[in-house]
């Protein structure tokens, strides 16, 4: 019985999971660097522009997506216990500005 119990809390956890994706294009952005503000917890997207945190504490939290050449954005969100929260797809502006900067 204390086996089973244990496997069940294993599998309960508080975790987040999205894609990131260029506006325009759809395509998936490589590298984009996911950052949860109240708990000073980071990734970075994979080669599909998926991340994944676990082990998060459920509060309100600001999420900061930053990927280079691109507008940051910021998603807020609530993190339940032992809930994993899906997000739609964030998708990200390419920064123009920083484009016609390096162009001249």
């Amino acid at each position: 019985m204390a086996v089973l119990m244990l496997s069940v809390a294993a599998i309960a956890q508080t975790s987040l999971r999205g894609r990131v994706i260029d506006e325009s294009t759809q395509a998936p952005i490589v590298g984009a660097k996911i950052t949860l503000a109240n708990q000073n917890i980071s990734t970075t997207t994979n080669e599909s522009g998926e991340f994944t945190l676990l082990y998060l504490d459920a509060v309100d939290e600001e999420v900061i997506i930053e990927a280079d050449g691109y507008v940051a954005g910021l998603e807020l969100i609530n993190l339940q216990a032992n809930q994993l929260l899906q997000l739609d797809d964030i998708r990200m502006q390419q920064d123009i500005v920083t484009q016609a900067q390096d162009e001249i």
